[in-house]
């Protein structure tokens, strides 16, 4: 079986790589207009946020006012295709309605995710691996569609934080999020 991988209407039928600092650049580099909305502010999270490239996937999060829902979804697909099918890369895009500097809670002794609302692509499809998968959120409970290809869903709904993210809290308990151009300017060094 060939290697098969769809986000929303973008198709890649390469496997990716892992992330790296050469091709987190690339991506960056070329997608400077998408990256820089007016209204939107992209910021690097995750484990590339920790210098940590032995994980699937770049994890950029948005946050800031959406003016036009069917931009939001272009803009996505234009980015899931050029990281796709140019850098190799496997990115995972959302929008989110909080304040990143309090995306965790302490709760009853628990370190807690803040329950927000979060917008990415449906559907997410994978095939050609051990780790086959077809997630159509638009069709799952708690998510409702936007646009043909965005949904929306509450993030977390105050789930505990699991040993790995738990190790990640900074000092002041919270999780590391970076602006896209100071995320750049970081690895530009290295590249």
């Amino acid at each position: 079986m060939s290697f098969f991988y769809q986000a929303g209407k973008v198709i890649c039928n390469k496997p990716w790589q892992n992330p790296s600092p050469k091709n987190i650049k690339m991506f960056i580099d070329g997608m400077q207009t998408q990256l820089h909305t007016e209204e939107l502010t992209a910021w690097v999270c995750g484990s590339c946020a920790y210098k940590e490239y032995q994980t699937n996937d770049f994890d950029i999060w948005f946050t800031g006012k959406i003016t036009d829902y069917q931009s939001l979804e272009d803009i996505f697909h234009i980015m899931y295709d050029y990281a796709l099918n140019v850098c190799l890369l496997k990115i995972d895009l959302k929008w989110v309605n909080c304040d990143i500097n309090n995306t965790v809670s302490l709760k009853d002794g628990q370190w807690t995710i803040t329950s927000f609302k979060q917008i990415h692509l449906t559907p997410t499809i994978k095939k050609g691996s051990n780790e086959d998968f077809n997630n159509d959120y638009s069709i799952k409970p708690y998510y409702s569609r936007i646009t043909n290809h965005l949904v929306e869903s509450d993030f977390s709904q105050n789930r505990q934080i699991n040993k790995k993210l738990l190790s990640r809290l900074e000092k002041k308990g919270n999780l590391r999020f970076i602006k896209i151009d100071d995320f750049l300017l970081s690895i530009d060094k290295s590249v």
